[in-house]
């Protein structure tokens, strides 16, 4: 599972769980307000009923205080005490919720009533007349009323508080639970990234110290594992990398040990302690020290246009050619090269016209033309075709060698790099990467194949000019591009 994923998954857990709580204690807190709300309404009510039950009793004191001769002025607060009693009552109805509050309201509302009716019709209870008896009545469902309000506070004070605590728990067991959380993230990145991480910074230390077996282990979430194999990967090219610069130096240096040999034992061939050799043998020795020489200048131009391509500034003197041209000299140039190869050229009679730089392409077709030789060690025919095809203009050699196997195609174009069944035969491996990289700049490509009885076919693919009334051509894009000084050479 990559990091990304697992963080969006996190940070989704943890969104979930916040709004899970806080949905919940929404949930608490209204439950809470509502007992809350119901504890107010019955401490209102316990208020309301005792204070009823009071007006009852005072009402009950004073008009017996007026019935035996009490001051008249009594009369007065007796109004008021009823009036009062009144009031508490009617308040009393809207703060009752169940059934038997009511039931009970409304008895002691009837008895009281039936009470003060015979007070106001100045009947004088007895103990034992009906009067008094809705008195007793009603004063007994006031303390019913009074007693079943305070346990319906209690019970609402009771279910506030379980409320309270589940809202703490609720709380506590939100916090818990995110830290439970981030710890285990905190424990998976470390697990799961950190210490991948650490392994592969050592490993990179490492190889930076000049270990160069040290990997880093494809660990941990995708992108590590990517970070991993794409750091190997970079440590592999390297060290193929290493592979190839140690075999270039050997190539390089057996091809400058030949040439040099060579150069050696014909200078011995002259020594100043002795007479000079006949014309002829000096003649020979000349001819052999020019070709040496014209092989090491032809190994320093590979190396000064390989350094030219990864530097950038290869130039190209572009001009409107002939490509038969071209390719003619080119056969002229290896037809004597060696007795055992037939050198042939197959063009068309009509101009194969390019807008190219001619000396580059002699180069790459040279270069071609060298190489089948080469690797054509039991000799054969190498023929060179100059073709049109749509709107390329193509430069084919063909040879009669060893071939290229299918999974050196690619690997042969790369700089000092050759194909497996070429590595006993003399080179460094510059000669295709050079021409391909010119190849490219003309706006064309280098293609390979392989003949069907026994060989290879190279092929160089250029834009063909497309001729305008004037007789001109025109300039491929990446020619254009690529174009540097006129007149400039490799």
């Amino acid at each position: 599972m990559s990091v990304r994923a697992t963080l969006a998954a996190a940070l989704a857990s943890l969104a979930a769980l916040a709004l899970a709580s806080a949905g919940l204690l929404v949930v608490v807190t209204a439950r809470m307000h509502e007992s809350a709300t119901r504890l107010r309404v019955a401490a209102e009510a316990v208020e309301l009923a005792e204070g009823a039950h009071l007006a009852l009793v005072s009402i009950d004191a004073l008009a017996h205080e007026l019935s035996e001769g009490g001051p008249k002025a009594l009369a007065t607060n007796l109004r008021a005490r009823e009036a009062e009693l009144r009031a508490r009552l009617d308040a009393l109805r809207s703060h009752l919720s169940s059934a038997e509050g009511e039931r009970l309201l409304d008895e002691a509302a009837r008895d009281a009533e039936t009470y003060l009716g015979a007070r106001a019709a100045g009947l004088r209870p007895q103990r034992a007349s009906a009067a008094h008896a809705a008195f007793e009545a009603a004063r007994v469902q006031l303390e019913e009323l009074v007693r079943l309000n305070l346990t319906g506070a209690r019970e609402a004070e009771q279910t506030a508080a379980r409320q309270g605590r589940a809202a703490e728990g609720l709380a506590v067991g939100s916090a818990a639970l995110a830290l439970a959380a981030i710890a285990a993230l905190i424990a998976w990145i470390r697990a799961r990234v950190l210490l991948p991480l650490g392994d592969i910074a050592r490993a990179i230390a490492a190889y930076g110290r000049g270990d160069r077996s040290a990997r880093a282990a494809a660990e941990g979430p995708a992108e590590l594992r990517g970070f991993a194999a794409t750091f190997n990967q970079m440590a592999d090219g390297l060290d193929r990398q290493r592979e190839l610069q140690l075999a270039f130096v050997a190539a390089v240096a057996h091809d400058l040990r030949n040439p040099l040999a060579a150069l050696k034992v014909a200078l011995a061939r002259v020594r100043p302690d002795r007479p000079l050799p006949p014309e002829d043998r000096v003649r020979h020795t000349v001819e052999v020290l020019g070709r040496q020489v014209a092989r090491l200048e032809r190994l320093l131009e590979d190396f000064l246009d390989a350094s030219r391509i990864e530097a950038g500034r290869i130039s190209l003197s572009v001009a409107d050619c002939d490509l038969r041209e071209v390719a003619r000299e080119a056969v002229e140039l290896f037809a004597d090269a060696s007795p055992r190869h037939a050198v042939e050229l197959a063009a068309p009679p009509e101009a194969l016209r390019a807008r190219c730089d001619p000396a580059r392409v002699a180069q790459v077709l040279n270069n071609l033309l060298s190489n089948a030789i080469k690797y054509s060690p039991a000799g054969g025919n190498v023929v060179v075709s100059a073709v049109r095809e749509a709107d390329l203009a193509v430069l084919a050699v063909a040879d009669e060698g060893i071939g290229v196997d299918l999974e050196d195609r690619d690997r042969i174009f790369e700089p000092f790099r050759r194909g497996a069944s070429a590595r006993d035969l003399p080179g460094v491996g510059l000669g295709l990467s050079i021409s391909r990289r010119i190849a490219e700049a003309h706006g064309g490509r280098i293609e390979i194949a392989n003949r069907p009885g026994g060989g290879s076919v190279f092929r160089l693919c250029l834009p063909a000019a497309i001729q305008r009334a004037t007789g001109a051509g025109t300039l491929p894009a990446a020619a254009r591009s690529a174009d540097g000084d006129a007149g400039g050479g490799p």
